[in-house]
C-alpha cells in the first residue's frame, strides 16, 4: 500500500505541471473505480476452488497486485536525470522544505485533508490539491526526499486521525467530532493564504 500511494506523484510528474491536478484526480477515479471491480470479482471468484471458500478470492488478489509490475515494466522515463553526487548536494533540508510556503501549503493541505477524511470521509479534494501542489515545490534531485517527508507528516496524522476517531466519537458525539474539523480547516486556509502572500511580491 505505500508503494501504491507513490502512483500519485508518477502520475503527476509525468505530465505537465497544469495537468497535474488532472492527471491525480483521474487516478483517485480509477482507484474508486477499482474498489467496485474488487468487490465483485472477490465474490466471483470466493468460490473458484470447491471446499475451500475464499482461496479464489486470494488468488484473483495476486494476480490483480502483480498486474501493475507488468504495465510498469514498459514505462519509459523520458527525462534524464543527472545522477552526479554533487547534484544532490544542493539538496534542501527538512528545515528548508517547511520554510518553504508553498510546500508547506502543499504538506498541510494534504495532511489535514487526510486527517479529516479519517473523520467525516468528505475532504477528499484536499488530497487532490495538496499533491498537485507539491509537485511544483521541488527540483528532480529533491523530490524522493521531498516526497518521502510529505507522506511521513501525512500518513502519521492520518493514523493519528483513524485511532482516535472512534475514541472520540464514543466519548463525544458526531456532532462535536464535525465540529473539532474545523480548526483543521482555518489552519489550511492560513498557510494558503501565508503562500499567497509571500509569493505576491514575487509576481
Amino acid at each position: 500500500m505505500a508503494f501504491i500511494h507513490q502512483y500519485r506523484f508518477a502520475a503527476a510528474e509525468t505530465v505537465e505541471k497544469d495537468k497535474a491536478p488532472k492527471a491525480v484526480s483521474m487516478l483517485l477515479l480509477a482507484g474508486i473505480v477499482s474498489a467496485f471491480i474488487g468487490i465483485t470479482l472477490a465474490n466471483k471468484t470466493k468460490d473458484l476452488i470447491s471446499d475451500h471458500v475464499y482461496v479464489g478470492s486470494y488468488i484473483a488478489l495476486a494476480c490483480l497486485t502483480i498486474m501493475p509490475a507488468i504495465f510498469l515494466s514498459f514505462y519509459k522515463n523520458s527525462k534524464i536525470t543527472n545522477k552526479n553526487n554533487s547534484t544532490y548536494s544542493n539538496v534542501r533540508t527538512y528545515k528548508e522544505f517547511v520554510s518553504d510556503p508553498k510546500y508547506l501549503q502543499a504538506m498541510v493541505a494534504a495532511t489535514f485533508g487526510y486527517v479529516v477524511m479519517a473523520f467525516l470521509m468528505t475532504a477528499t479534494p484536499l488530497y487532490i490539491s495538496g499533491t498537485s501542489l507539491l509537485v511544483t515545490t521541488y527540483n528532480e534531485q529533491e523530490k524522493f526526499k521531498a516526497q518521502g517527508f510529505n507522506d511521513l507528516i501525512v500518513f502519521s496524522a492520518t493514523a493519528i486521525g483513524s485511532l482516535s476517531a472512534g475514541i472520540l466519537i464514543s466519548l463525544l458525539s458526531w456532532k462535536i467530532v464535525n465540529f473539532m474539523c474545523i480548526p483543521f480547516l482555518i489552519i489550511i486556509l492560513f498557510v494558503i493564504l501565508r503562500a499567497d502572500i509571500k509569493k505576491a511580491p514575487a509576481n
